[in-house]
């Protein structure tokens, strides 16, 4: 394995432990269910919330890791039960990340933070 290989497997690493820790935050500041990486897919993740009472939670897939891998790019989703929910969401989501060292950027049109990097 090349040098700059094994550089880029660490940033990755190291980032998505950022990550878990941002969603760590989460569950026990402010009880928000988190999912990370245990779903095939946004509407498997997606499932898990349906059932969830308060309705509200972030999560990435197991494909949002294999993206990572690839392009660099890495989503994480969130849900809400209302529009006010969901954008009280996306700012606890930012506000950990940014407090775990990682970079974000929103279009403000989906149900994602793109993480584009670490601090």
């Amino acid at each position: 394995m090349r040098t700059e290989q094994r550089e880029e497997m660490k940033n990755i690493a190291q980032l998505l432990r950022r990550a878990h820790c941002a969603f760590g935050e989460l569950s026990e500041r402010y009880g928000i269910a988190v999912q990370a990486g245990t779903q095939c897919c946004s509407t498997c993740a997606l499932t898990v919330f349906r059932n969830n009472r308060n309705k509200r939670g972030c999560y990435w897939t197991m494909n949002d890791e294999i993206q990572l891998d690839e392009s660099g790019k890495f989503s994480i989703g969130f849900v809400g039960h209302t529009k006010v929910h969901a954008r009280e969401l996306c700012s606890l989501l930012q506000f950990a990340l940014h407090r775990h060292g990682l970079k974000t950027k929103r279009d403000g049109l989906s149900n994602s933070v793109d993480i584009i990097g670490m601090r």
